[in-house]
């Protein structure tokens, strides 16, 4: 007996990059927490989940690889959550991540009630490995 796989998802290797990328802002984001760097670890954070969601909408055909800017990615992440596509909770992240972004970067102070602990690199990590294991190759051998 034959089969054949295909998956429709589109530059995966071009994802797989991305989320190489992404895994590395997430692992100083950690270190910048455990650390009490807060406005560097949201800055850190806010770059892998802006990462892992490219990565996310290329794969599904939502974003091209030449579009890079904010907006499009957050306008999209926060369509494919309409649909049901990505979970809510991530998105939330990415949401609250880019809205203080700009204060925790560019201000003297931090962003009122953003709370950034280990829970949300967690969520982030998670949200990594998922998108990572829907665009890795999958192979099927019968016996």
């Amino acid at each position: 007996q034959w089969q054949f796989i295909f998956n429709f998802q589109a530059r995966r290797a071009h994802c797989a990059q991305l989320l190489k990328k992404a895994e590395q802002f997430l692992e100083t984001a950690g270190w910048c927490l455990s650390q009490g760097k807060h406005s560097v670890c949201v800055d850190n954070l806010f770059s892998a989940c802006e990462l892992i969601s490219k990565a996310q909408l290329i794969a599904r055909h939502m974003l091209s690889t030449e579009a890079g800017n904010h907006k499009a990615i957050a306008q999209r992440i926060n369509q494919q959550r309409k649909m049901g596509n990505v979970p809510s909770d991530f998105v939330d992240l990415f949401n609250r991540l880019q809205n203080a972004r700009p204060q925790e970067r560019y201000e003297a102070g931090p962003t009122p009630g953003l709370q950034i602990d280990g829970a949300a690199i967690e969520l982030a990590r998670k949200e990594l490995e998922n998108v990572r294991n829907r665009v890795r190759p999958k192979i099927a051998v019968n016996e």
